[in-house]
């Protein structure tokens, strides 16, 4: 009795082990795969084999952040996107297998990919920012398609509460695709700042951050002249009464246009205006002298 026992056991031993190790007998056919790197990631293309046995392929990989990935495609398709990366890389390692209906997968097949820079790296590596008028900044970007994540805009300053240095979120988007261009003021008075853009994904990710340093905005400053010894020997001067046009706006005192702030029409611009070939340049000097 002992005996049988002891059998039964050796034999259950056995077939637990070969169920364990149990996989779909089938290769998979490193000729019928090729990856091609996209925004993020890659796209495997697939060649299924002609047999009626394999149901599905099967790709595992890591993505940018050491997350385990799998992604699955069956004869519905020929191609699989493989997502989660930021900053292009290459020779990423994957693993490929086919599997059967239920589920078993074949020997897998290791294979290699690169990848492309993420919409988010790639905005902002071509992010621009430089001072602007009046306390400002300009910050510019160009992008073929809306960003699936989002920009935060900090700068160094002074905490209200704590009163101590600190870096301050200015504002949030969702860069949009297009050539853009953002005028804005720091809430702060500073003499410089320092000017931080980090960038998320889709998923939430902190993907990556720039820092601007000592940016010095551009000082708008009432010119000491007056209309005696302002000269136009070329008359480049554009002089509209009507039109609010002339050398006496140039010189009035408003740097921020609130005497034209409101108007219904455009019609009266209360400014100053050159007219053309009113450019400095070696060959030929400014005309309007001061």
């Amino acid at each position: 009795m002992k005996r049988l026992v002891y059998i039964w056991l050796v034999a259950w031993v056995l077939w637990g082990c070969q169920k364990e190790e149990a996989y779909f007998d089938v290769l998979v056919p490193a000729d019928g795969l090729t990856f091609s790197p996209v925004e993020g990631g890659a796209v495997m293309h697939y060649r299924l084999p002609a047999d009626e046995k394999v149901y599905s392929i099967r790709v595992r990989y890591q993505d940018g952040f050491g997350k385990d990935m799998i992604r699955t495609g069956s004869y519905a398709c020929d191609s699989l996107l493989i997502t989660g990366f930021n900053e292009a890389r290459k020779g990423v390692k994957a693993y490929v297998t086919l599997c059967d209906r239920n589920d078993v997968e074949s020997e897998a097949l290791e294979v290699t990919f690169d990848t492309r820079d993420s919409a988010p790296v790639a905005f902002i590596n071509n992010l621009e920012v430089v001072p602007g008028w009046g306390n400002g900044f300009v910050l510019s970007y160009d992008l073929e398609e809306d960003l699936k994540g989002m920009a935060h805009l900090f700068y160094v300053g002074e905490d209200p509460k704590t009163k101590q240095p600190d870096t301050l979120l200015f504002k949030s988007f969702v860069p949009k695709k297009g050539n853009t261009v953002i005028r804005d003021t720091f809430k702060q008075q500073r003499d410089s700042y320092d000017f931080v853009v980090r960038v998320e994904d889709f998923r939430g990710n902190m993907v990556k951050e720039r820092v601007w340093k000592d940016i010095v905005p551009l000082a708008i400053e009432q010119l000491p002249v007056s209309l005696n010894n302002l000269s136009d020997p070329e008359e480049l001067s554009q002089e509209d009464p009507t039109a609010k046009l002339g050398k006496q706006y140039l010189l009035d005192g408003d740097k921020k246009g609130d005497q034209s702030f409101g108007i219904e029409s455009w019609t009266s611009f209360y400014t100053y205006l050159a007219g053309p070939m009113a450019v400095s340049t070696p060959e030929k000097p400014c005309l309007l002298l001061i």
